[in-house]
């Protein structure tokens, strides 16, 4: 026998009306699921894509940047974009046949933003290298760095050194002249140009000094010139020479003093020298390379020795002037070239000239011991010292060298502090010209510093139809497709 049963409309409309808030629960949950997977995923592809970054840059120069031509001689964003839309679609595909319950698909990609390697002159490329120094010097050691960088820039401000040569000649010749216009016979001025002559005789360390400022200055300072890399390379289409491809990005921040620093440090662990040469590198020495921009080793060695004698020339000025004992060795030395003469001013300019030829003779010295691997002080004290004013020209024929300073600075040291004078542009530059030059001769012919990507900003959009709308019958759900839209930046720069 059957039962019939009844429910009055008002408890049909209370379970509809539960139901289609249960079901708008649902879908409501069902939505924040799709726009999880779409945060997950679009996260997930990105990092996917910036995981393909260029393998030598990295194992050799440890940079991080992905090669926006992907390995072609043509740039675009669109390859990058292309291989994020296809991570993308694999993604969802895998879900959809692991039987995900969220199921998206990709509607469109595009880039708002991106920054490459060679943007803002060569910033970007510093805050590279510096970051890949970051780890490696603390900050107590980044002051002392700058201190030492500084200290070159107060010598050189404080040095007479510069013209003190020519100028001490021109006041051993006006001696000369005062002591001509008073000559009479038998007077004492007659006794002045006489004891000029006879000094002239005698080893001048002005004379000395100018003649060999005249030498070719690679064969004063390199025993075998013969040892010195023959190695040119054409940088006429590098990253210094060509006009540059530019990102988009609003990031123009210039390199910090404290990045500038950690570069400098970078050149030196990554670029060989004279004294550690590369045999397998495009040029040998290659610091030298970034200081002097020459096309060949040995033009950039010359250069990078004259820079280098003109530096320590000016430290060895301040180290004479701060030495009693050797300023009045000086003084003793222009009193006998300049001879008798009353005139103060001009026994003075001959004693700078005394004291400039001086430093530069052991500067000469200093050189040498430096491209032999020895380390020098950059203000010496007495018992760092090498030359004394009498046998210079002797000392310097024998090809004797500077004394080793066991707490001094090695040459390498000395090419990063003139380094650190140059202009952030010119020292981003010309490491790229380097390392552009290097990788494309190791197997990637068509690779090019200005297609790397540092960072980038994607935009993709995601549809998805509606789970449970079809059974909310109270009130009006509209429209069963969602969109969703994912803005993703990533950064191989900290």
């Amino acid at each position: 026998m059957r039962k019939r049963g009844s429910i009055t409309i008002f408890a049909a409309l209370t379970i509809m009306l539960i139901a289609s808030f249960l079901f708008a629960l649902l879908e409501a949950a069902y939505v924040h699921g799709l726009n999880t997977v779409a945060e997950g995923v679009s996260q997930l592809c990105m990092d996917s894509v910036f995981a393909q970054y260029q393998p030598a840059l990295w194992q050799n120069y440890g940079v991080l940047a992905l090669d926006g031509a992907y390995g072609t001689d043509e740039f675009s964003v669109d390859f990058v974009t292309g291989a994020y839309l296809e991570a993308l679609q694999e993604n969802l595909e895998r879900r959809e046949i692991g039987g995900s319950f969220f199921s998206l698909t990709v509607s469109d990609i595009c880039c708002s933003e991106y920054q490459l390697l060679t943007d803002g002159k060569g910033s970007v490329f510093l805050k590279a290298a510096s970051a890949a120094m970051k780890e490696k010097l603390p900050a107590s050691v980044l002051q002392e760095k700058k201190q030492q960088y500084e200290q070159n820039k107060q010598v050189e401000e404080m040095s007479e050194a510069k013209d003190g040569v020519e100028s001490g000649l021109a006041a051993v010749e006006e001696a000369r002249k005062q002591a001509q216009e008073q000559a009479t016979e038998g007077s004492e001025a007659a006794e002045v140009i006489s004891s000029s002559q006879t000094s002239e005789r005698n080893e001048n360390p002005l004379e000395l000094a100018r003649q060999l400022k005249q030498t070719a200055v690679l064969g004063l300072v390199v025993p075998n010139l013969e040892s010195v890399s023959k190695k040119t390379a054409d940088f006429n289409q590098c990253v210094s020479q060509r006009v540059l491809r530019k990102g988009n990005s609003n990031d123009t921040s210039n390199a910090s003093f404290g990045e500038k620093i950690l570069a400098v440090e970078y050149c030196g662990t990554v670029l060989a020298d004279f004294v550690s040469p590369a045999a397998d590198r495009q040029l040998a020495y290659e610091l030298e390379y970034v200081l002097c921009g020459k096309n060949g080793d040995r033009a950039n060695l010359e250069a990078a020795v004259e820079r280098l004698l003109l530096m320590r020339e000016a430290a060895n000025f301040c180290s004479i002037s701060l030495d009693a004992k050797k300023k009045a060795e000086a003084m003793a030395a222009a009193a006998s070239l300049a001879g008798a003469s009353a005139n103060p001013p001009v026994v003075r300019a001959v004693q700078v000239g005394v004291m400039a030829a001086w430093a530069f003779v052991e500067s000469l010295l200093d050189v040498r011991a430096l491209l032999a691997g020895d380390r020098v002080s950059f203000l010496k004290n007495s018992a760092e010292w090498t030359t004394d004013t009498a046998d210079m020209m002797q000392v310097v024929n024998s090809g004797a060298k500077a004394k080793h300073c066991e707490h001094g600075f090695s040459y390498q040291d000395y090419l990063k502090q003139m380094l650190w004078a140059k202009g952030k542009k010119q020292l981003s530059y010309r490491m790229m010209d380097l390392i552009e030059k290097q990788i494309q001769s190791d197997g990637y012919p068509n690779f090019a510093m200005d297609a790397l990507i540092t960072k980038m900003t994607c935009q993709s959009s995601y549809q998805a139809d509606g789970r449970f709308t079809s059974l909310i019958v109270v009130g009006s759900p509209g429209e069963s497709d969602y969109c969703f839209q994912k803005t993703k930046q990533i950064s191989y720069l900290p």
